[in-house]
Order: structure tokens, then C-alpha cells, then sequence
């Protein structure tokens, strides 16, 4: 059972927000524009606020309710927290978008919420502050990764939580490196 568990949220995972919204709209793919990435970000870049919110929140909304109803049924905490990470994985590579996908934030913000509001509330108000002084998101969730994985580091069933952060660390490669070399020159 908790095998389909998991499963189940690596497809619902693997669902896109951007992809269902420029179907919707009749608008370009986003996957060729801006940086490339089919998430909120760069939704919001090219198409406003309003379509960025929207693929948040269905982001969110994908981790978070088959989360919260495994949850309410009192599936394993070890297993829900493998569920973020395979909800995150879904997200990234999505085999609706050829194994592509955005770097998850959004995502385990929502499984986050789902297994514990306080501790989605901490990791959103990071991302939010370092966003509304820097308007950078990479940093912003850089930032709210690091917080994170202090936070969790010593709270009992999170080792799928920590892999989910380390994961998202990982998808913003390319910004970090970009930065480095930034800063080099």
C-alpha cells in the first residue's frame, strides 16, 4: 500500500501547472522562453503575476492533497516524507514534459504544509523575505533550503525531507554556478 502511496504522488507530481495553464490559455510553450524551466517562476516572468500564482498554487496543491489525505489516514511519517521527495521527482521529470520539469520548490512547499503547517509557514516566510530584498527566487529558495534542512536536521522522519531539500539544492545548480562565476569577475 505504501509503495502505491508513493506512486500515486509521483504521478500527481509529475502533473504541470504551466503546461495545463498555456493549453488553457492557448499561450507559447514555456519551454522554449525565458530560462526554460516550466514552473512558477518563469511563468510569472513571461506571463505575469496571475499565471505565476496559478502554477504555484497547482504546484502546491499537488503535493500537498494526497499528502494531507495520506496523512488523515495515518500513513507512516517516514513514508509520507518519501512522498515530497517523489512528489518533488514527478515535478522535475515528468514524463508528461520528456523527463523535464521545474526545480520543485513549489512542490515540496506544498507536501512541506501538508505534513507540518508550521513548518511550511518557516520555510515560505524565507523564501519570501530573501525574495522582497533580493527578487531573486534562486536565493530565495537556496535560502529557504539551507533554513530548512537546520530546522529538520534533528526532527524525527525526516530523512525523505532532507533528500527532498538536497534535491532541490541540486536543480538550482546552474544558478549557483552562475553566481560563482559572477562574482569571480
Amino acid at each position: 500500500m505504501e509503495v502505491l502511496i508513493i506512486f500515486l504522488c509521483w504521478i500527481l507530481g509529475s502533473l504541470n501547472g504551466s503546461l495545463f495553464t498555456i493549453r488553457l490559455m492557448k499561450w507559447n510553450n514555456i519551454i522554449h522562453q525565458g530560462s526554460g524551466n516550466p514552473g512558477a517562476t518563469n511563468m510569472l516572468r513571461l506571463y505575469g503575476v496571475k499565471a505565476g500564482f496559478f502554477v504555484f498554487l497547482f504546484d502546491v496543491a499537488k503535493s500537498f492533497l494526497p499528502i494531507y489525505i495520506a496523512k488523515y489516514y495515518q500513513v507512516n511519517p517516514i513514508t509520507l516524507s518519501y512522498c515530497v521527495v517523489a512528489s518533488i521527482i514527478g515535478h522535475c521529470f515528468s514524463p508528461f514534459l520528456s523527463f523535464h520539469g521545474g526545480k520543485g520548490v513549489a512542490t515540496f512547499l506544498g507536501g512541506l504544509f501538508a505534513l507540518n503547517p508550521v513548518f511550511g509557514l518557516y520555510a515560505s516566510s524565507i523564501w519570501m523575505s530573501v525574495y522582497l530584498a533580493t527578487s531573486l527566487a534562486a536565493l530565495s529558495s537556496l535560502c529557504m533550503v539551507m533554513f530548512m534542512a537546520g530546522c529538520l536536521f534533528n526532527t524525527s522522519s525526516t530523512t525523505g525531507l532532507l533528500i527532498a531539500l538536497f534535491f532541490i539544492f541540486i536543480r538550482h545548480q546552474s544558478n549557483w554556478l552562475r553566481w560563482r562565476e559572477t562574482l569571480k569577475s
